[in-house]
Order: structure tokens, then C-alpha cells, then sequence
């Protein structure tokens, strides 16, 4: 569920719950740790206009994002995938896009792609994040059980 909210006249959309966030959007905020920030790379209202607020409608904007203090679901027991038979280099590919991220989560969405044939930027967290923890665990041990 989504709650519209209105700030200097301007709307925006507040998500409830991981489902409501987009998996790139996610990824994008998966490092903030100031609620500022978080608030903002899942809003985009900006910084400054929240910290302007007074207290009581800042947390009346803080209470809806209180499902950010639990990380989404990462469990998926890989059942609808055959690891087994990925090709070499689908491993090779996945281990290349890492190696080019800055940090591992920046290549998950790629990665998925990879193994997958599916772009998962745009579907809910709580569906996407267990698959991407599957493949960037799967692609992270692969690389370091193999050589360069």
C-alpha cells in the first residue's frame, strides 16, 4: 500500500512495506543509514524539506517507513532454478559484473539478468531480494572457487 503524502504543496508517494518499493530502489537506499536519506531515496522528498519539518510531522512521515528497520525477505531455496545446469560461462559473466561494481549489491540486478533472462529492477523487493541473494551468493562463491 501506498500513502500519499503532501509537503510544500508537492505530492508524493510513501511505500508501507518492502512489496511497495521497487527492487533498484532498494539496492539504491540498501547503505543509508541516515533516515534523511532513506526517507529521500525512497520518496524523493528532499532531505531539506524533511529536516525543516517540526517534529510532530516528521514522525508522522518517519512511522510509515518503520518496515525499513527489518531487511526484506533474502530466503529462496532455489527451486525454481536449476543451478546445476547454468553454463560456464553464465558464472564467468556474473563474476565479471561484480568484479566491475564498486560493492556486490551494485551488480545484482545485472547478475540476475544473466542467470535469469528477467529484469527484476522494477519488481517488488520482497519478491526480488531472496533471488538476488541466491544468484550474488551463488556468483560471489563461484569466484572465489575458481581462478581469474
Amino acid at each position: 500500500m501506498k500513502v500519499e503524502i503532501t509537503l510544500k504543496g508537492k505530492q508524493y508517494y510513501c511505500q508501507t512495506s518492502w512489496h511497495d518499493v521497487p527492487f533498484k530502489t532498494y539496492l539504491s537506499v540498501i547503505d543509508k543509514e541516515n533516515i534523511f536519506d532513506i526517507i529521500n531515496g525512497l520518496t524523493n522528498i528532499p532531505t531539506l524539506d524533511l529536516m525543516e519539518l517540526d517534529a510532530a510531522s516528521l514522525s508522522s512521515i518517519t512511522a510509515l517507513f518503520s518496515f525499513t528497520n527489518e531487511p526484506p525477505n533474502a530466503f529462496y531455496d532455489g527451486t525454481k532454478h536449476d543451478v546445476g545446469k547454468d553454463t560456464y560461462g553464465k558464472m564467468e559473466m556474473a563474476k565479471a559484473l561484480i568484479k566491475r561494481a564498486t560493492k556486490p549489491s551494485d551488480a545484482i540486478i545485472d547478475v540476475l539478468k544473466v542467470y535469469t533472462d528477467v529484469d527484476y529492477s522494477e519488481y517488488p523487493t520482497d519478491e526480488a531480494n531472496p533471488i538476488g541473494a541466491f544468484f550474488l551468493l551463488k556468483s560471489l562463491n563461484s569466484s572465489t572457487n575458481t581462478k581469474d
